[in-house]
């Protein structure tokens, strides 16, 4: 018997390209759970070799982030059942319910999922915002801060295609469900931004959506395809935000750095390796890994 394919498969599939076109940004990025893993390791080491400004000066400052991020990448499966609360037993006496309830608890768990991985994401986003101290902003919400960073710095995330690529894929989501369209439109009408800043404002928009309880468990395969695409595509944008605020936050860029604090000999510029981790290496890394005999 074929294994149950697990909650976070999803997330996989989303990932893969599926066009094999020669400049596809998709077949660019390393899979999902290894960018997490990778930007986790990224800021342990930057931390560990005091590249990253705080106050106070102490690297554990930023276990804020890397916490919730050891937390989104840790999750392999989850296992919901809705029918939990369901005092008829009638799967046990019906065929038909038994799996019209099995397809349920497959929608439930990838959802929960998606909707777990976000969250944690989105805590160290804001604990990123909050490290960067943009004193100019200090009066506005965290995620209002990074988009007034990100708008009067435009060129900042510049060197970083992928989360224009990114944007315009969470976009595509997030118009599928139609309150978030509506705040989508009044944010197109309201502002006038571009790349990382248009990327932090819908990051907010969509979290406001999800905190306020305006996105429902959809109830056929189509919706719910698409209601955890959006978890996933927008998660994804939001890493990317999270390293070009790292970015930000970098003592010396150009100090070569280990990519993991165990490995002291894979080294990389630092403001390289926050800026490219989320694609494959070789698109990106200028000092070769050395590989172990």
């Amino acid at each position: 018997m074929a294994e149950e394919p697990k909650a976070v498969e999803f997330a996989k599939r989303l990932f893969t390209c599926r066009c094999g076109e020669a400049d596809c940004t998709m077949a660019t990025l390393v899979p999902f759970r290894e960018h997490i893993a990778m930007l986790v390791r990224a800021i342990t080491s930057a931390g560990h070799n005091g590249l990253l400004k705080n106050r106070p000066e102490r690297w554990d400052a930023w276990q804020g982030v890397f916490y919730p991020l050891q937390m989104a990448a840790s999750i392999e499966d989850v296992d919901a059942d809705p029918s939990y609360t369901d005092d008829t037993f009638a799967g046990f006496w019906c065929e038909g319910v038994w799996e019209l309830e099995a397809e349920d608890r497959k929608s439930a768990s990838a959802y929960v999922a998606a909707l777990t991985i976000f969250n944690f994401i989105w805590m160290a986003y804001e604990q990123t915002i909050r490290l960067c101290e943009f004193n100019l902003f200090h009066r506005d919400k965290l995620p209002v801060q990074a988009r007034k960073y990100f708008a009067a710095n435009e060129g900042t995330l510049g060197d970083m295609p992928a989360i224009s690529y990114l944007y315009r894929q969470a976009i595509q989501c997030c118009r599928q469900a139609s309150g978030l369209a509506e705040d989508i439109v009044a944010m197109e009408q309201t502002y006038s931004l571009r790349g990382a800043a248009a990327a932090a404002e819908l990051g907010r928009i969509f979290r406001n959506y999800i905190v306020h309880g305006s996105d429902p468990v959809p109830p056929d395969d189509r919706a719910n395809e698409w209601g955890v695409a959006r978890f996933y595509m927008v998660s994804r944008m939001v890493l990317v935000l999270i390293q070009g605020l790292v970015r930000q936050r970098l003592k010396t860029p150009q100090q070569l750095m280990p990519l993991s604090a165990v490995r002291e000999e894979d080294v990389e510029e630092a403001d390289r390796l926050f800026g490219g981790l989320h694609q494959k290496p070789e698109l990106w890394r200028q000092f070769p890994e050395i590989s172990e005999e």
